[in-house]
């Protein structure tokens, strides 16, 4: 049995994420911001009520088509920096694709949310 590959940062990965309302889980994108060897920690990601001109200081919002295509998003995607979790890899349910973090203007837009969310990174256990 071969052993699933860590994903890396600024990747894009669908999990199960449990929901706030109420018992279960939906599937959503999130935004790999720390990896170890069995976790790894995640942006929350939402394509509904997304603003590419009034978004709110912590969220990151995907919405150029290249950067799309290149997260494996349809859809203008924003990742809320306030809902942060981890997960184990093994709960990925799909690799989308990656956020390119060597743009200057991305990776200061994902620092920026992230800071104005409160993220303090912590070690993964």
């Amino acid at each position: 049995m071969s052993e699933i590959k860590s994903p890396e940062i600024g990747e894009v990965v669908r999990v199960l994420w449990p929901l706030r309302e109420r018992e279960g889980s939906i599937g959503h994108y999130g935004i790999v911001i720390a990896v170890s060897d069995n976790q790894i920690r995640l942006v929350y990601g939402s394509s509904k009520k997304v603003s590419v001109d009034g978004y709110l200081p912590w969220e990151f919002v995907l919405h150029h088509k290249d950067d799309l295509d290149l997260a494996g998003l349809d859809v203008p995607t924003r990742f809320d920096a306030k809902r942060i979790r981890d997960f184990g890899i093994n709960e990925i349910r799909e690799r989308a694709g990656h956020v390119n973090l060597n743009n200057r203007r991305l990776a200061m837009r994902l620092a920026a949310a992230l800071e104005a969310g409160d993220y303090t990174p912590t070690p993964l256990v």
